[in-house]
């Protein structure tokens, strides 16, 4: 996804024309992480129950939105923007990945 192989990107779609997809979009604004998250951040900021809940619908708005308006972002960026976008998010998907696996390593060492 990062570095394409010698016959060149794929791009959005692969050789089976299929689209490739990272499902990790929908577990970060509504998966069980969020959830608890929310619920420890309300339980220790008890007064600002509403901000938390506010902000919450505002993340899930502006997700619907950009899921909405994807026709329109196909259109904008064409194949070879989609492709360098979808090089980008893999890159961030795998620093994201790189960063929970050093926070584990060094949560393992610090309970020896």
């Amino acid at each position: 996804m990062i570095f394409p192989g010698e016959e060149g990107s794929s791009g959005l779609y692969g050789s089976s024309k299929e689209p490739f997809m990272v499902p990790i979009a929908m577990p970060l604004i509504a998966g069980p992480s969020t959830l608890a998250t929310l619920l420890v951040l309300g339980k220790s900021h008890a007064d600002a129950t509403g901000k938390l809940f506010g902000a919450l619908l505002l993340a899930w708005f502006i997700s619907a939105l950009i899921m909405y308006l994807s026709p329109l972002l196909y259109k904008l960026l064409r194949e070879k923007g989609l492709s360098a976008l979808e090089r980008l998010m893999g890159m961030l998907l795998l620093m994201m990945s790189v960063q929970m696996f050093i926070d584990g390593v060094r949560g393992l060492i610090h309970t020896f």
